[in-house]
Formats: C-alpha cells, structure tokens, sequence
C-alpha cells in the first residue's frame, strides 16, 4: 500500500484488446515479488507457477506438476490508479486438470479477507459463508457496465432479468453495473442470492489469474462457477492463459445459472 496515494508510475504490458488489462504499475510488480518470494516457502518438484506480471508463464511449469499457484499480485490496477479501494491481491491454487483447489482474495485498502478450500468451506475475514440451500429473494446480477450501454436497451440483460424473475422463490432483480465484478465476491453472503456475469470475449479479455483464486472461494461456498454455455471453467487450458471466450458465470446457486445460460442463449 506504500503506492496507494502517491502518484505512481504507470506503464504497458504490450496488450492491444484491453486499456484496462494493459496498464502497470510498480505496486504491480512489486506486489508480485512480495507474493512469489511467499509462495516459495511453500513451493515443491509438485506445484508449478503462473504469474501475471513479467510473463511468468514462461517455464510452462503448470503443465509439468500436479498443481500450480495462479497468481494475480493487485487485481484491479485501473481501480487502484482511481484510489477507488476496488483491487486485489488473489492467489488460487489450480490442479494440472484445470480445477480450482484453493483460493484467496485480499483487499488491502479494505483489509477484507476471503478465502476457501472446495469441499471445505469459505470465510470472510473469519466468519463462515453460508449462501442457503436455495436461491429466495432479491437476485443481485452483477455485471461490466460496459456490457449495458445502457441497461435498459440491452435486450440479452433484459432476458436474463426477466427469466430470473419468474423463478417462484425470486422476488426481484437488482442490477449491479460494475468496473471490477469480481471484486463483489465480498458481499457474497450479504447479497445472496447473486449472480456475476462477463460476456464472451473471442480474442483477450479476463485470464486464469483474474478468476482463479474466486473460482475456488464461490466453489467452496457452494456457489457454481462456469461459462456461459453452462460448462465448467478449465483453468489449466493447452494453448492460452485467456479464459473470457464462452464468457464468465459467477452463481450463488446452481439452479440460477441454468436460467441465466438459458435466457443468454434464447434467441430473440
């Protein structure tokens, strides 16, 4: 946090697809330094390294061990460059199939913990995430904001929100356009039911260490984690670290994102 104020310098990682993927910082990097320099007491010949900050990726070492940490040292640096607290330090821990083992979210200017383990529970700060057996209420639907220009004329929004409203335990529908979606994990239990969704991106758009370390933490409270074709998310794919191609789907409840991969696949 020593950067988180001050005036920092900001430079280009080279990507052309996102203005908000392709700025840096030197809180960035030494972020990272300070995470990787961590994970080494823990490293193992079993657990490899994929890392956002200096192409980390370039031993391939996910490939060749059971595991490995996928690590996005400050999550949001366009949020941090604003000072608007919307950033992260996350650390998932990703098996060699592609399936999320562990995760950590942290947000210093908040000093909010997140953290869970699928199949044995998630936290915030210290307190246990309970989501309910089933989803009953107002459905929070978290969304880019840049995916509604505006809400109101987006037909596939509109879909969505509709068919989420005819499920009989749902109440109401409350839209949450966002800059940084992920980032809402922490009203997990508090806006339960939820929904987060990012629409497909052919080419760029979210990486493995942007959804990770939440993948791990939405599994573990019981939530669902896949695309918008309603598959489950490979995080260990053979060809790129991109992951936004079919989109993203963040669900509290399984039974929420069969109506959202329904309603975005509808044809109007």
């Amino acid at each position: 946090m020593n950067h988180y104020g001050p005036s920092v310098q900001v430079g280009s990682k080279g990507r052309t697809d996102s203005e908000e993927g392709d700025v840096v910082t030197r809180a960035d990097r030494e972020a990272q330094s300070v995470v990787i320099d961590w994970l080494s007491g823990v490293y193992s010949d079993r657990i490899g390294l994929l890392s956002e900050e200096d192409g980390l990726d370039r031993d391939l070492s996910r490939f060749s061990k059971e595991a490995f940490w996928c690590v996005d040292p400050l999550d949001g640096t366009f949020q941090f460059l604003r000072r608007n607290n919307s950033f992260s330090v996350n650390i998932g821990l990703v098996s060699a199939e592609g399936e999320a083992l562990l995760g950590v979210v942290y947000a210093p200017a908040l000093r909010t913990l997140i953290h869970g383990i699928p199949g044995v529970g998630a936290w915030v700060q210290d307190v246990p995430v309970d989501l309910g057996a089933s989803a009953r209420g107002d459905v929070h639907v978290v969304f880019h904001y840049r995916d509604a220009l505006p809400v109101a004329r987006n037909q596939t929004l509109n879909r969505i929100f509709q068919s989420l409203e005819r499920m009989p335990a749902v109440s109401g529908v409350k839209p949450v356009p966002a800059e940084s979606a992920p980032m809402h994990i922490r009203y997990m239990q508090k806006w339960s039911p939820w929904v987060v969704l990012t629409y497909p991106s052919p080419e760029g758009g979210a990486s493995l260490w942007d959804v990770a370390a939440q993948s791990a933490v939405v599994q573990a409270a019981g939530g669902w984690v896949g695309n918008l074709d309603g598959e489950p998310l490979d995080l260990n794919p053979p060809d790129t670290t991109f992951i936004q191609q079919k989109g993203l789907l963040f669900c509290s409840h399984a039974e929420l994102a069969d109506v959202v991969v329904n309603a975005f696949h509808q044809e109007t």
